[in-house]
């Protein structure tokens, strides 16, 4: 079986077509009695554009770009995108990606990912930086005063088309010991940790107006 694509009209298409969206926003801060903590001025970009090419691949894009508490933090990018061509897609850079909510689910890493769906056939891989690493702040005060840095690596295999699905997914991430050195005093108030997901989630429609719904998960925590 050999599978082309029709180039006939090729001409007529327009070779780079842009649309998305951005917005802009804007703090203002200022604080009475007590030291500032923040610059009184910040600003936050984000969009969502997507570039598509004859028609054929489509890229979409995510950025963000924002300035806030400069005193405390380093400033904060984000750049990512997802293209993908018939049943391929390839992940890179900050991506969020849902493959079940007991897993990997509304959690924004760095790294790098593919997922491919010939046919009813459903696969999926990504591995990445879950969380960076974050320093003691000593003027926080907070109970957790600092977070090691988080990488992790997740799966999924399944099978189904649109609402008719059955998937088995994983997820293990692990917080690096070694990205965070603690002052004497704030050691041992927080503990690296390990964690592995194996969850399985699935749906089936019957009777038109009926769908039944699973999803499960087993968690092993250290």
């Amino acid at each position: 079986t050999l599978q082309s694509q029709n180039l006939e009209g090729l001409s007529k298409q327009k070779p780079i077509l842009l649309s998305g969206g951005i917005t802009a926003r804007t703090i203002f801060y200022d604080a009475n009695g007590i030291p500032n903590r923040r610059q009184p001025f910040s600003y936050i970009f984000t969009g969502s554009p997507t570039i598509s090419i004859f028609n054929s691949f489509t890229i979409p894009l995510s950025f963000t770009y924002s300035e806030q508490d400069r005193s405390f933090r380093q400033p904060f990018n984000q750049f990512g995108m997802s293209p993908y061509y018939k049943w391929i897609t390839i992940h890179a850079g900050y991506r969020n990606i849902n493959y079940s909510q007991f897993t990997l689910a509304g959690h924004t890493f760095l790294g790098a990912g593919v997922e491919l769906h010939p046919g009813i056939f459903r696969f999926g891989f990504i591995s990445g930086r879950f969380n960076r690493a974050t320093p003691v702040d000593t003027s926080a005060k907070s109970f957790q005063p600092f977070t090691y840095s988080n990488h992790g690596t997740a799966a999924k295999i399944g099978i189904g088309k649109g609402v008719n699905l059955f998937e088995v997914s994983m997820l293990r991430a692990k917080d690096d010991s070694s990205s965070v050195h603690p002052l004497k005093e704030f050691k041992g108030t927080v503990t690296p940790a390990e964690n592995i997901v194996i969850g399985i989630n699935g749906q089936v429609k019957f009777l038109k107006d009926f769908t039944f719904a699973i999803e499960a998960a087993t968690s092993l925590y250290t």
